[in-house]
């Protein structure tokens, strides 16, 4: 079965190069190109489908099976996410979803675009090939990494690797545009691929948020891991594509902006594919791969270049085309403009964090947060400047925002972790609370009246989902407070309000201390597990929702000796839902967009 998986990836590479060359040059009919793309689609997932069914049965005779095989009697849903785990399933899925998005392009207009794709394709089905899932050998089985079997897995990496796979499209159409110096159509097929990526890119990183939260030892919902960033940064690029479209047909700086961006946010998921994969992060990051092949790390060194090189040459070439018809400079397209240059500097200032790991630097979180927060907080501002000019809402919230923003700063500042903190921290934290409320008043309201009457709807309920998002931020991260203690079997403890009472250590199943607790009268459990295989102590955590509050109780460490005791962590985390609310409304507001959009058309 390994040969046959072998010669299926080969015929990939052979098809994507074919239809790469065929497409470019227009040397093929539109009915060949069509059916090279339907072959391709077959074929790749037929080798990714040969490669889960060894992985499925953890195939002793494979040694990507036999690597990343999950434990025998896991649930079948483990057994398939297990495919992935490694670096060649990993990126046998991107192509496979590459070649289906693709399939939306339409000949022969987008031809250049389909050409650009395949091309792409050959070179992540070349990067696969290096490392060859099919190798058959043996080598004693090490399977699954147990921080992987979470259902999460089934839905964060094939999400993520969607969204990589549609952000390939605004790089393809932008320079299948350039070639065919066909601006107008450019930006309409430019507007829906962006949608799609980010809607794509919001998914997958919410899902692998909600992932983090519940591991708790992983920072809670964003670290500012340097790979969680390699996901952050095209999602940031697209959001400015998106802004960048409706300025590009007012201004020829934006025009270029735009086609920057959109050309950036693909270029961006190769280089964090280098940071992640060529195993540079491997001692920044948990999500980073261990071990990276020197042969990998060169070809995505090469793949990353290449990418940058065809884009510099295109856009050299063509630069003179990318104009706009028309000039405004009203205030609305002004606040849009500055707001959207500040998500550039965003963008900048993580892709710089987030490469300082390769050269021994790895930045601290409280760092991004210095530098990020008075970015995100001046945004709003320009969304706020935005919305009074397009709603013209402003004063007539004014005064009832302003009422609730004052109940929040003084809560900010009488909160014992406030009144501790920076004075720069107190200040932001001040002004974040009157500007984000009255922004979130005034989406909400817009939101409402915009629905099922303009195509703006979206766009209001995106920038809602924002700005709850960076409330909900700001108080889980400045305003969250822990506190640790020992405890013994029959004992009781009162941390950060809340009583705790040990009854009981169960050691039923090998390796795992589960601590039987009571939290204010609930009962509930915590545990660790040792695992020889990976060096490292699994910690299972208590986590109780609530819309004002989160409570963590995580356990350090727990011990059977001397009648069992536990050290436990308790954590509590303000308007963590609002978190959760914002990038539920973020995803709503693309997908609203995306609908409008078609209706439009």
């Amino acid at each position: 079965m390994a040969i046959l998986g072998l010669v299926l990836l080969v015929c990939a590479n052979l098809l994507s190069l074919l239809l790469a060359f065929m497409a470019i040059r227009g040397t093929g009919s539109t009915k060949l190109i069509r059916n090279l793309r339907l072959l391709l689609v077959g074929v790749v997932g037929s080798s990714l489908c040969v490669l889960g069914a060894l992985v499925y049965i953890g195939d002793p005779h494979t040694v990507y099976a036999a690597t990343n095989a999950a434990p025998v009697g896991s649930p079948i849903g483990y057994r398939i996410a297990a495919v992935w785990e490694g670096q060649s399933g990993g990126l046998l899925l991107w192509c496979f979803e590459m070649a289906l998005v693709s399939l939306a392009l339409k000949l022969p207009k987008q031809q250049e675009a389909i050409g650009i794709v395949a091309g792409i394709q050959f070179s992540l089905l070349m990067l696969t090939l290096s490392g060859n899932p099919f190798a058959e050998g043996t080598m004693p089985s090490t399977g699954m990494n147990p921080l992987l079997m979470h259902p999460m897995m089934l839905v964060h990496p094939p999400m993520l690797f969607l969204g990589y796979a549609l952000i390939s499209m605004p790089f393809a159409v932008t320079i299948g545009g350039l070639m065919r110096k066909n601006m107008a159509e450019w930006l309409v097929e430019l507007r829906v691929w962006s949608i799609l990526a980010c809607l794509a890119l919001t998914l997958g990183n919410g899902f692998g948020a909600t992932w983090a939260y519940k591991t708790f030892g992983w920072g809670g919902f964003w670290n500012w891991d340097p790979v969680e960033n390699t996901s952050f940064v095209p999602w940031l690029l697209g959001i400015v594509t998106l802004h960048g479209i409706r300025l590009a047909r007012r201004s020829s700086l934006w025009m270029k902006i735009t086609a920057v961006s959109a050309l950036g946010g693909f270029l961006s998921v190769l280089y964090g594919s280098f940071l992640a994969r060529s195993g540079v992060l491997a001692g920044a990051s948990v999500h980073a791969y261990v071990q990276g092949e020197q042969l990998m790390k060169w070809a995505l060194i090469v793949l990353l270049l290449g990418g940058m090189l065809i884009s510099a040459a295109v856009l050299i070439r063509r630069w003179g085309f990318l104009v706009s018809d028309r000039n405004e400079s009203a205030v609305e397209c002004k606040s849009v403009g500055v707001g959207n240059f500040t998500l550039i500097l965003i963008g900048v200032s993580v892709l710089v964090g987030m490469s300082l790991p390769a050269v021994g630097i790895i930045p601290e979180t409280a760092l991004y947060n210095v530098v990020l927060i008075p970015f995100a907080l001046f945004a709003m501002l320009m969304l706020v400047l935005w919305l009074m000019k397009s709603t013209g809402t402003l004063i007539s919230m004014g005064v009832p925002s302003f009422a609730i923003a004052c109940i929040i700063a003084g809560f900010c500042a009488c909160h014992e972790v406030m009144r501790n903190s920076h004075p720069a921290v107190v200040l932001t934290a001040v002004f974040s609370a009157f500007l984000v409320v009255v922004s979130v008043c005034i989406v909400m309201l817009s939101a409402v009246r915009a629905i099922g009457r303009d195509g703006r709807s979206g766009a209001h309920l995106t920038h809602a989902g924002i700005a709850l998002l960076l409330i909900g931020s700001l108080f889980s991260g400045y305003t969250a407070v822990e506190e640790s203690a020992a405890i013994k079997v029959g004992a009781s403890v009162r941390l950060l309000a809340h009583t705790i009472k040990m009854l009981r250590v169960d050691t039923s199943q090998p390796n795992v201390f589960e601590s039987v607790l009571m939290i204010d009268g609930r009962k509930c459990t915590v545990s660790t597990e040792e695992n020889p295989k990976f060096n490292m102590l699994l910690r299972r955590a208590l986590i109780q929702r609530g819309f004002v509050k989160d409570l963590y109780v995580t356990p350090l460490e727990i011990s059977v000796e001397q009648g069992g005791s536990a050290m436990l962590r308790i954590c509590i985390k303000p308007f963590m839902s609002l978190v959760w609310i914002g990038m539920f409304l973020v995803g709503l507001g693309l997908a609203v967009s995306l609908l409008a959009l078609h209706n439009e058309q």
